[in-house]
């Protein structure tokens, strides 16, 4: 037997989803309560609706808010709470982070919402059977219209995306390695042949496609494992507070000013790997833990600061490129910081969009100064270039063999 809470709490939930375009939140272990999400709504974006009593809301408002925080992520909108209760008990608490109300026969307690919805009152006018009542059937017809992912069990689509992505670029690397000889040096022209960073080709052949090409790009084996578990577990967290085109844009983002201060701090070297674009997730990351405040929670203060430093000290290892993930921090950072709908946030990104000014005056400057080979690896050159000549990009080949050795002052053969 359906209660008459039950019925008034899918009624008003139906209430909110016709008059007011609100979609239902998929949240499990929520028997006693419906969400719902908006982008129309600027002042109230998330509301609880409940048939428990409002006391209870102390006990639980941990995990309300983080609810609220990851669907407020969600529909990229930034409010507080509107929590109402359709029970008895008056309202007798007030709460900073909640707008809490109480609906009970007819009557509308606590905070005065009928300037948003000046006709709430109205939904429990429809005098329908309750015996013959189905609300799994009212939840079915909004069901139509709920969000379109059940928030917090949201799958990390687009690192798995990108995971495969990489995966398949690391097989045709390693069969085109085959193809050249399958030494250190094939390894190298491989990855220049599907779109590693590599100096002479951005200067000389105006290839600035591969300061994003770059990060799809792994011949080691090792390398990629370690890179896409890293990606998965960060996109399992940053995939549900973010959108998926924020958190690409990130990714992409970071990888992108990753590769660009490679450009302006190192000579001609070859550069591969997402790990600029996993430094730029680490400091969004991090943006989100002060946006939403978990970070001044010890354990996890701590929990990144050790997985900050351990990342930190493998950027000095031989081979990995420091200035390749410290530019895909800074990016990350700046995009993340830009991203957050965080209204205290306003001086702090004024003075974030002064510090990103000085920034690119003094990067434009260096990339001025950069636009020189050193050293040459001529031998890699024409590996790569023989290479595409003999599937069928003759024209290119020709071409950058002409530039290169116009640039170099020599012919190479």
């Amino acid at each position: 037997m359906v209660s008459e809470k039950e019925i008034a709490t899918y009624k008003l939930a139906q209430y909110f989803v016709a008059k007011y375009q609100y979609k239902i939140v998929e949240i499990q272990g929520s028997a006693k309560e419906i969400w719902l999400g908006s982008t129309h709504s600027d002042k109230y974006p998330v509301i609880r609706i409940s048939t428990s009593s409002i006391s209870s809301t102390f006990f639980d408002k941990t995990r309300l808010l983080e609810i609220h925080d990851t669907i407020c992520k969600f529909f990229n909108v930034k409010a507080k709470l509107l929590d109402i209760h359709l029970d008895d008990e008056a309202i007798d608490t007030s709460e900073d982070d909640l707008v809490q109300v109480t609906i009970v026969n007819d009557k509308l307690e606590g905070t005065d919402i009928t300037q948003e919805f000046p006709d709430i009152l109205t939904f429990s006018n429809d005098q329908q059977d309750k015996k013959q009542f189905n609300p799994m059937d009212k939840l079915k017809e909004m069901s139509r219209n709920k969000a379109p992912n059940d928030i917090m069990n949201k799958k990390p689509v687009v690192s798995f995306v990108v995971a495969i992505i990489c995966l398949a670029v690391f097989v045709l690397v390693n069969y085109i390695t085959g193809l050249l000889g399958g030494d250190g040096n094939a390894s190298a022209a491989a990855s220049i042949i599907v779109g590693g960073y590599y100096k002479a080709f951005v200067v000389v052949g105006g290839e600035f496609f591969r300061f994003l090409t770059s990060g799809f790009v792994h011949y080691n084996m090792i390398h990629l494992l370690v890179n896409m578990i890293a990606l998965i577990n960060l996109g399992q967290i940053l995939e549900k507070v973010y959108s998926r085109t924020q958190y690409l844009l990130i990714l992409l983002g970071s990888i992108i000013t990753g590769c660009i201060f490679v450009f302006v701090a190192q000579g001609n070297v070859l550069v591969v790997g997402i790990s600029g674009g996993l430094y730029g997730l680490m400091a969004a990351l991090l943006v989100y833990g002060f946006d939403s405040k978990v970070i001044y929670n010890p354990a996890v203060a701590r929990s990144f600061i050790s997985t900050l430093l351990i990342n930190v000290m493998i950027s000095f290892l031989p081979g990995v490129s420091f200035f390749g993930h410290m530019g895909g921090f800074i990016g990350g950072l700046f995009i993340a910081l830009f991203i957050t709908k965080n209204k205290t946030w306003k001086l702090l990104k004024q003075n974030a969009l002064i510090a990103l000014a000085i920034l690119l005056v003094f990067v434009g400057y260096r990339a001025t100064k950069s636009f020189t080979i050193s050293p040459i690896y001529y031998i890699t050159d024409l590996q790569v270039l023989d290479f595409m000549d003999s599937v069928g990009f003759k024209g290119y080949s020709q071409s950058m063999l002409n530039k290169l050795n116009k640039f170099y002052g020599f012919e190479i053969k």
